[in-house]
């Protein structure tokens, strides 16, 4: 339902359904053994409550790659003055940022490309080593590490659209001392153009960038997801 490239709104329902239903059948023999499942209707609602819990934190800290790049977008967005013309993101169907849309277009296809989406399938058989099928609850400590990986999203967007924001700033400010020393000038109709057309050449200029941005961001989502299946059982 959430993990990028597998649970996309995109991709038809009955693909999401079989492919959760072939890994469960592969996996569950292996996973169940020496494990009684209870036969009380209400532990085992808990038990089907718990594991799906587990997943969709593994599925939503897994999105922290699209959380990043999108956030970026927006920056630069604003910045060269798109923010107002938002896309409709074929990933989530949601609106989103075109800078954004095209960064994290560009992400999924490298992750496709390097096989990344293995890696994600094989964290859900790993997330049973350190969350066993009959373990116990989520810890207290989960919160403060939720604040931290929404903390780590912001900050991350922040450092990725810094280059490009940064720059269009100084012009922004260029421009506002232009305004002052010419008042007979329509710094609306000058700025613009001058924006857009930097910002879409800084952009063309870190391309080759997104794919090291790539590569260490899907690395972080990976110890983020270690770091979750650890603190789970803490107390």
């Amino acid at each position: 339902m959430l993990a990028p490239m597998l649970g996309g709104r995109n991709v038809p329902a009955y693909i999401k359904l079989a492919l959760a239903s072939g890994i469960s059948a592969v996996l569950f023999p292996l996973l169940a053994q020496g494990h009684v499942l209870p036969a009380n209707s209400v532990e085992y609602l808990m038990l089907v409550v718990r594991e799906s819990l587990v997943g969709l934190s593994l599925g939503f800290i897994s999105q922290q790659l699209l959380f990043v790049l999108q956030g970026a977008g927006q920056i630069i967005d604003m910045q060269m003055g798109l923010s107002i013309g938002s896309l409709i993101d074929p990933i989530n169907a949601t609106p989103s940022p075109l800078t954004g849309n095209f960064k994290v277009l560009v992400a999924v296809l490298l992750l496709l490309a390097t096989n990344a989406h293995h890696y994600l399938i094989a964290a859900v058989v790993r997330s049973y080593d350190y969350i066993p099928l009959l373990g116990t609850g989520p810890s207290p400590g989960l919160i403060s590490y939720g604040i931290e990986f929404i903390t780590g999203v912001f900050s991350g967007a922040v450092q990725i659209a810094l280059p490009v924001a940064g720059i269009l700033l100084l012009v922004e400010v260029a421009l506002g001392f232009l305004s002052r020393a010419l008042p007979q000038l329509n710094i609306f109709f000058v700025g613009f153009p001058v924006k857009l057309g930097l910002g879409f050449l800084l952009l063309l200029w870190l391309v080759p960038l997104l794919g090291s941005q790539t590569e260490n961001l899907f690395q972080v989502s990976l110890k983020e997801m270690h770091v979750f299946m650890q603190g789970w059982g803490k107390p």
